[in-house]
């Protein structure tokens, strides 16, 4: 039986069950077991006033920030996931902003459906019942392991799209979509160690083409099944990405060297899979099997410890990794067209907070952080890059002291934003919130965020392989995330207006996480009376992110398209996009 917990806080002076004959701010908040919030309530202020929510956990470390406007008779709508919410652990909801005297605050407890317990009672999200879904049976013939994965996935998403909450999203998507996919991942381990040998302290793997072929072809039905039951909640899903890990488990070693030969890689492509994995030690790296097109070698170092401390002042969460791809022949390769995603266990104490988590890349005598996001279940840092270096993971703390204007809506997204390497100041501790920023320097902002950088080209004119901007514009046009405005013009150095970075962050989400763009345009953009004044060609994009709520207005009923955005904007903007990841 799912386990919504919902409390109700209705602030006044009265405490009696009698209700007020005036209205009250209220605030609402309730979590599935699919770990979805949803915060709703009403403000006396009436509509039109602009709020933010702000969710923190036991520790008061912020998981989640975003603004809005109270819609019809005050009443208000947040929508989101809590993906490290930790059974057991207690979380605060506070809303603030016009209208509200005094913070409204509620506290909510996450249950896994096993765990029992619970504080509260029912209540539920809002969304008409879905039809029932009655998914696909399970193979037989896949492992006992995999048939026991893929059917606690179809749970997970039997609650998903129970119409408790509202279904049919975007956000509901993406979560399917992560849910059956990391099914396939832990169906699809292929235990390796004993092909493991050790020569000279370092630790290596060989496994040949006729010893993978089979396993390959067990994960090509896995995923096959997964695809099925995945198209039977949504049937307008894309295909996921399938991965086969090679699980070597653990090893006394700091040094492994695996061989990944051309065949063997080809042998997994030919079987439908997108990546082969190395697992050892708690570390993980996802190799597309489209990169290499030749026999390579991935080694990957323990490094000593002094490494990073001679270098690292803040506090270090992780060991002191080296990563490196190598040809057959000892060549160094680098630079990677598609980027591999790295995962990397971590230790948390005291008072660390995970949102300031970065990997950082160890050169030169200092330090340049990548960005990642850590996962409070597995205990791991997850990342993606396209070249391989040294790399640890610390606590990177980053300050600023011009933000109070903006600290209630967006100090939080600028500090985190700016601790993942994301965002920077205009100088050490000058951040500019009611600065402007570029076409080019949103651009940047974004293949940052998705961990795009990458060797690629562009077509523009006006940007130039010497500009620090070539390698982000050049990665975001690849991607599909921005356009110029001509075919050779980019125009990199103009202030980006509010339409366009709603349009750049729209492709950012349909082009990289598969979101699907507004079904009626116009239906989505009718509350603001200055609909007419958006470009038709940025309009799909400024009505997708208004939807997912990652936008909202100037004011209740105008967007001001042609406002130039600013950087508290971009950043809060950008930590959303983050936190959909």
């Amino acid at each position: 039986m799912k386990k919504l917990l919902s409390i109700a806080l209705a602030l006044s002076l009265c405490f009696s069950f009698v209700i007020p004959a005036y209205a009250a701010d209220t605030i609402t908040a309730t979590i599935n077991d699919s770990k979805y919030v949803t915060v709703t309530g009403k403000l006396d202020a009436g509509t039109g006033n602009r709020i933010f929510i702000s969710v923190y956990d036991g520790n008061n470390n912020v998981l989640y920030l975003n603004q809005g406007r109270t819609t019809d008779d005050g009443n208000y709508t947040f929508f989101f996931p809590l993906p490290n919410a930790t059974s057991g652990n207690a979380y605060t909801v506070e809303v603030s902003g016009e209208g509200i005297a005094n913070p409204l605050k509620q506290t909510f407890t996450y249950w896994e459906e096993s765990s029992g317990g619970g504080t509260g009672g029912g209540g539920g999200g809002g969304g008409a019942p879905a039809a029932p879904v009655t998914p696909p049976a399970i193979p037989e013939n896949i492992p006992p392991a995999a048939q026991e994965s893929l059917q606690k996935a179809t749970e997970k998403l039997q609650e998903l799209f129970s119409g408790t909450q509202p279904s049919n999203t975007n956000a509901d998507k993406q979560a399917a979509q992560k849910i059956i996919e990391n099914a396939v991942k832990e169906a699809a381990k292929i235990d390796v160690s004993s092909n493991v040998s050790v020569e000279d302290g370092v630790a290596k793997l060989e496994v040949a083409v006729s010893q993978a072929a089979e396993s390959f072809k067990q994960v090509r039905e896995i995923a096959q099944a997964a695809n099925e039951t995945l198209k039977a909640f949504d049937p307008d899903a894309d295909p996921i990405r399938v991965v086969a890990t090679l699980d070597i488990g653990t090893v006394a070693e700091d040094k492994v060297q695996v061989s990944l030969p051309k065949n063997l890689l080809d042998a997994a492509k030919n079987e439908g899979i997108d990546a082969i994995a190395v697992a050892v030690n708690g570390i993980v790296l996802e190799i597309p099997v489209n990169e290499f097109g030749q026999d390579t070698v991935l080694n990957i170092t323990k490094e000593d410890s002094s490494v990073a401390d001679s270098v690292v002042s803040a506090t270090r969460v992780s060991d002191v990794y080296s990563f490196e791809f190598t040809s057959s022949s000892g060549q160094q390769l680098s630079n990677f067209q598609e980027p591999i995603r790295i995962t990397v266990p971590v230790n948390i104490t005291g008072n660390t907070n995970p949102n300031y988590l970065a990997f950082v890349k160890i050169e030169n005598g200092q330090i340049i952080p990548y960005g990642g996001k850590y996962n409070s279940e597995t205990r791991t840092y997850e990342v993606t890059r396209n070249s391989f270096s040294t790399y640890t993971v610390i606590e990177n703390k980053v300050n600023f002291n011009d933000i109070q204007s903006v600290e209630s809506w967006a100090g939080e997204a600028i500090r985190i934003a700016a601790a993942k390497g994301i965002i920077n100041g205009r100088a050490p501790g000058t951040f500019v919130p009611q600065g402007n920023i570029t076409r080019a320097e949103f651009a940047t902002l974004l293949v940052k965020t998705f961990g795009l950088e990458g060797n690629f080209t562009e077509k523009f004119a006006d940007v130039n392989d010497g500009d620090w901007f070539q390698p982000y514009v050049a990665a975001a046009a690849h991607y599909g995330i921005v356009n110029g405005r001509s075919a050779t013009q980019f125009d990199p150095n103009a202030l980006i207006t509010r339409a366009e970075l709603a349009t750049m962050s729209a492709n950012a989400l349909t082009k990289i996480l598969k979101y699907k763009g507004v079904s009626n345009v116009d239906a989505a953009l009718a509350k603001f009376k200055d609909a007419a004044d958006i470009p038709a060609g940025l309009k799909p994009g400024v009505a997708l992110l208004t939807q997912e709520g990652i936008v909202s207005g100037m004011t209740a009923d105008t967007f001001a398209p042609q406002g130039h955005a600013t950087r508290a904007q971009a950043a809060l903007i950008i930590y959303k996009l983050f936190q959909l990841i």
